[in-house]
């Protein structure tokens, strides 16, 4: 199984944790699901959803 580490911390001089940054590893799936969330409702509102001026 891949390990993804999310956020990238630290310990600061006192020892608590300190959030360094946020991984990139996941940049790729966001911008997939995106992608095809805008391709999905591009398909919705061509096919399935009324159009303006039709009775109801």
């Amino acid at each position: 199984m891949i390990e993804v580490e999310l956020f990238r911390v630290s310990k600061n001089a006192w020892g608590q944790e300190t959030l360094l940054g946020v991984s990139w590893d996941l940049t790729w799936v966001f911008i997939g699901a995106a992608l095809l969330f805008i391709l999905v409702h591009i398909i919705y509102k061509w096919l399935l959803a009324p159009k303006a001026g039709e009775p109801q």
